[in-house]
């Protein structure tokens, strides 16, 4: 089982001080707090064998692969940079030190907790190879596609080294700024909803490489692939949100030679386990897998979206999974925009969406639905695209 290999493999607690106060300017140091420390294997003990001719990390190499080389073609693209919550030390985010395979608890200070299938929770765990866990982290490289002993939340668990570059940066903040970007996506998603958000906890993981990749040459992009997405966790009013936002995927496995089953060296791809994206509060319940998750499509996931808006995933997590393709009322009397269609809306009764459509204005057009003002409106009056897209 998955609990039973993360307990049964001894941690090395190093006291590298996982910024509750403020971060410092320079990558992977940090001021020390009570609950300061971030969780690994010893190398000892470590599964992974490494090439006889392992690639050793230096700051020149990030300039060097993303400057200096052949571009990379490999893998798939969505929102740009600065689409993303803006993130790093500038932005009053902490970064993580440099490891391999670690876990780092973080505490939820700002606000109400975090309300996750009907659990709430003030305290989460950061997970270097792609997510968020609650309850314990989950420092396991081998993705889990099947339902989760414990909470998780991951965009994208695959098995990454930030020993070889990128960095893993996080902040909870509360200010408008911030909160008005997520409400923007939110929005987005569940456009006219009274979102109320009090706090938005943003996990940047920002040009990861994948684990023993080959330096990049002319025949082998190697350390050149990287991976760049967010998870957003944000509390509201009284709903709690989850947000994927992708920039880029560039690999979806690396060498795993304890188990014979990893990815290639050169190209970070194939391998018996491929990523896993979505979350699970294990509940039974509250569980959802984007559509590439568990397959070798998942380097085409920063191009797939549930907002019309490639690169961005957006989920409503409370009490269930509801996507923004789902119809539910939260408030008698409430208006909601139909997904699939502009000249169409619901009317919450007793719980229940009933659909309604908008007048003509001269046939064959019909009036928009604006879910802001709450009623039917002319075309140039409201920019109306559908949220979801049927298949």
């Amino acid at each position: 089982m998955w609990s039973d290999f993360v307990t049964s493999v001894f941690h090395v607690f190093l006291r590298l001080g996982l910024h509750e106060l403020e971060p410092t300017p320079q990558l992977g140091q940090y001021f020390s707090s009570e609950e300061g420390y971030i969780h690994h294997h010893p190398p000892g003990l470590d599964r992974k064998l490494p090439f006889s001719d392992q690639y050793k990390y230096t700051e020149y190499d990030d300039y060097y692969s993303h400057l200096g080389a052949t571009p990379v073609r490999q893998g798939s693209t969505g929102l740009p940079l600065d689409a993303l919550i803006p993130f790093c030390s500038e932005n009053g985010d902490a970064t993580l030190a440099k490891a391999d395979d670690a876990v780092a608890p973080v505490t939820l200070t700002k606000g109400d907790p975090f309300i996750f299938g009907n659990t709430t929770y003030s305290s989460l765990f950061i997970n270097t190879n792609g997510g968020i866990s609650f309850e314990e982290g989950v420092s396991q490289f081998i993705p889990n596609c099947h339902q989760s002993p414990v909470p998780i939340v991951t965009p994208f668990w695959a098995d990454a080294n930030t020993q070889n570059g990128g960095n893993i940066t996080y902040r909870q903040s509360i200010d408008s700024a911030t909160l008005a970007k997520v409400d923007a996506i939110l929005q987005k998603g569940f456009p006219g909803q009274k979102t109320g958000l009090k706090w938005a906890f943003v996990m940047t993981m920002f040009d990861l490489p994948f684990v023993y990749a080959k330096p990049q040459t002319d025949s082998c992009p190697g350390l050149a692939l990287r991976n760049t997405f967010q998870t957003v966790l944000a509390r509201g009013t009284t709903e709690s949100y989850i947000i994927f936002l992708y920039n880029k995927i560039q690999w979806t496995a690396g060498p795993t030679y304890t188990y014979g089953d990893g990815g290639d060296a050169c190209t970070g791809t194939g391998g018996k386990h491929p990523p896993v994206a979505g979350f699970d509060a294990a509940d039974g319940k509250t569980r959802f897998q984007l559509p590439t998750s568990c397959s070798h499509d998942a380097i085409n996931i920063a191009s797939t979206t549930n907002i019309n808006l490639p690169g961005a995933w957006v989920f409503r997590v409370t009490s269930g999974p509801i996507t923004p393709c789902d119809i539910q009322c939260l408030r008698n009397g409430d208006y909601l925009a139909d997904p699939y269609d502009c000249t169409s809306y619901y009317q919450c009764s007793n719980g229940t969406p009933i659909k309604r459509v908008c007048p003509f204005y001269r046939e064959p057009e019909r009036l928009v639905f604006d879910p802001f003002k709450q009623v039917c409106v002319w075309k140039d009056k409201y920019a109306c695209e559908p949220i979801c897209i049927k298949n």
